[in-house]
């Protein structure tokens, strides 16, 4: 199975409307030619960071992860479900993790993220992996600024603070890591693989039921 990173954004025309990386609908007069630049600000800026770190990769072997989190019915004191994979320079599956949490009153959409990123790092610490060339894309702004160094991590951040700092020593063994955001609707894999878990319990969300059946 091969994954693909994101579909390029719809390049206007001048007379039909055009879809937005995020999905959304944007009539021509919003849209030119150049690089696919739509009305969405934070979609095109993203665009082009995913670009400009995809197009530094000078090396044989690379990876590509993708992580999500949810919290459901409710966030916090959720059950929680965590997606992770992990592909290669080919495109093939290195690694996929769909795991969940019982209720707690610790649980919130931004542990669930952390705890999404904590086995991708893992992965490649256990493999000793540490010195190629990874990017990580989820569509939490929090954990990729944090990670990013973009934000600090603040004592009083929240429920997720533990996980944000131990993500943060694991990535200090990193040589070569990057942190994309991307908008969620280009991270349906992960966004399926973080509630495949529930669904296969029994949880019920439409979409936790649809992706266990995967």
């Amino acid at each position: 199975m091969k994954i693909h990173l994101v579909k390029i954004p719809s390049e206007g025309n001048g007379d039909v409307n055009a879809e937005c990386w995020c999905r959304k609908i944007m009539p021509p007069k919003h849209l030119t030619s150049s690089l696919s630049k739509t009305n969405c600000n934070e979609c095109f800026e993203a665009y082009k960071a995913v670009r400009k770190t995809e197009s530094k990769i000078n090396r044989k072997m690379f990876f590509k992860c993708w992580i999500d989190g949810c919290c459901f019915p409710k966030n916090p004191n959720g059950w929680m479900g965590m997606g992770s994979l992990i592909v290669d320079q080919d495109g093939k599956i290195e690694f996929e993790n769909s795991c969940y949490k019982k209720p707690d009153p610790n649980n919130t959409n931004n542990v669930a993220e952390y705890g999404a990123l904590y086995y991708v790092l893992k992965y490649f610490i256990d493999s000793k992996l540490t010195d190629e060339q990874i990017i990580v894309y989820g569509d939490s702004k929090l954990v990729i600024m944090q990670m990013s160094g973009e934000w600090k991590i603040k004592d009083s951040g929240g429920k997720y603070v533990k996980g944000a700092k131990i993500c943060r020593d694991m990535v200090r063994k990193f040589s070569n890591i990057n942190f994309i955001w991307i908008p969620r609707e280009q991270n349906d894999e992960c966004d399926a693989l973080s509630r495949k878990a529930l669904g296969q319990i029994g949880i019920y969300d439409s979409k936790a039921m649809q992706y266990a059946k995967r």
